[in-house]
């Protein structure tokens, strides 16, 4: 039986829609891309050129990559004193375990489960000080796998919050101007971070460690029965644009790229810097 041609998206646009699409288009044609934030880049790519190929860490510049990176790490900047602590208590115990077994004193040797949970989150605590997050520190962080060891070592440790750090980046991480209103002039950083992202999860790939974000670059349409239209945001753009006009570009962008129309992320974020080019050459 012929495979049927999946049947080919088509947004209900008004006079006002196509008229800003006409403008997103002129001005795509027209604007060097290499000098736009990263938000925008995208935005033209996606809802403009129609891409539908992944976004990709190749996307973005260096020093959006790196931003990326930190706003992750910041994350856990308000645990890191108790990983401090968790940390100190499990060198003390992992010491005193090896002179255990060292002596052949069967009352100070671990018992093996403790043994391998302390070892891990030592390990992943070690290696998130040394600038790199691992898939176990994410989950000593979360709170997801609280294992009986684990609970028994922040406990002993100090530590009487349990920590519940979740694997993803929500609007309130980006450190954006919350002072200033949505505008097509923002070319900040976390501004351009946050508005090409939004909420997105990441993990660690087991293999290559990288730091991997993955979601749907789409846009949710105007709720039903919202009240206000793409003519009206037109109308009340004021001299030199702004928020209005930022609203009616939007408004078209959940027309014409609405979840299941957009595009792949896949983010894969290296977490070292590379080595310094004099290195490489010895």
């Amino acid at each position: 039986m012929p495979q049927q041609n999946k049947k080919s998206f088509k947004p209900n646009l008004t006079f006002a829609d196509k008229l800003v699409g006409a403008g997103l288009g002129l001005y795509a044609r027209n604007v060097n891309r290499e000098d736009l934030p990263l938000h925008k880049r995208v935005f033209l790519e996606s809802v403009v050129d129609a891409r539908k190929d992944p976004i990709t860490a190749a996307s973005m510049t260096e020093p959006e990559r790196q931003a990326l990176m930190s706003i992750v790490r910041s994350k856990y900047k308000p645990i890191e004193p108790d990983l401090t602590k968790y940390e100190k208590y499990l060198t003390k115990k992992l010491i005193s375990h090896q002179k255990a077994v060292a002596t052949k004193n069967k009352g100070q040797i671990m018992y093996p489960e403790f043994f391998a949970q302390y070892k891990k989150d030592l390990d992943a605590i070690k290696q998130y000080k040394k600038g790199v997050i691992t898939q176990d520190f994410i989950d000593l962080a979360s709170g997801s796998s609280l294992t009986y060891e684990r609970d028994r070592g922040l406990k002993s440790a100090g530590v009487d919050a349990i920590f519940s750090i979740s694997p993803n980046l929500s609007y309130e991480d980006y450190p954006t101007d919350a002072s200033k209103a949505r505008s097509v002039f923002v070319n900040r950083t976390p501004e351009a971070l946050e508005q090409t992202f939004g909420r997105i999860g990441y993990t660690v790939d087991p293999k290559t460690k990288q730091l991997v974000f993955q979601e749907n670059y789409d846009f949710n349409p105007p709720p039903s029965g919202h009240k206000g239209s793409t003519e009206g945001r037109l109308a009340g753009v004021p001299e030199g644009g702004g928020g209005s006009l930022y609203d009616a570009i939007r408004s078209y962008a959940g027309k014409v790229l609405p979840p299941g129309q957009g595009r792949p992320v896949n983010i894969r974020l290296n977490q070292l810097a590379p080595p310094p080019r004099n290195a490489l050459a010895r």
